[in-house]
């Protein structure tokens, strides 16, 4: 009989305003969009750059560099309070997980010297 074994890893990290340089325009426009989705409002870009007062270019070059400055942000949170209330940090961690197949041929190795 065989069994599997799953382990799970549980990372924890404490994340405090000064680690975080800067919003990420990127994943403000998705959330403002799924919570305007939910309150059953479709926003496309446009109509997003519009309300804000840039062009549709500008729009398109904040999402391309993944950088606006911060005055956008405070304007994009005053339109559009109804869907959009905090701030929006994309957080990345860069984990290295064992791996189990190298693992086993370490022992394999080892048994035979």
């Amino acid at each position: 009989m065989k069994k599997k074994v799953t382990k799970g890893y549980i990372f924890t990290k404490k994340i405090d305003g000064d680690s975080l340089d800067h919003e990420s325009f990127i994943d403000t426009i998705v959330v403002l969009k799924e919570n305007a989705l939910q309150h059953n409002v479709i926003l496309n870009d446009k109509d997003i750059a519009t309300a804000i007062g840039i062009t549709e270019v500008q729009f398109e070059d904040y999402l391309k560099n993944e950088g606006a400055p911060k005055e956008l942000f405070v304007l994009l949170r005053s339109t559009f309070k109804d869907h959009l209330k905090d701030e929006v940090y994309k957080v990345e961690f860069n984990v290295k997980l064992p791996d189990p197949f190298f693992d086993q041929l370490i022992r394999k190795l080892d048994k035979k010297k």
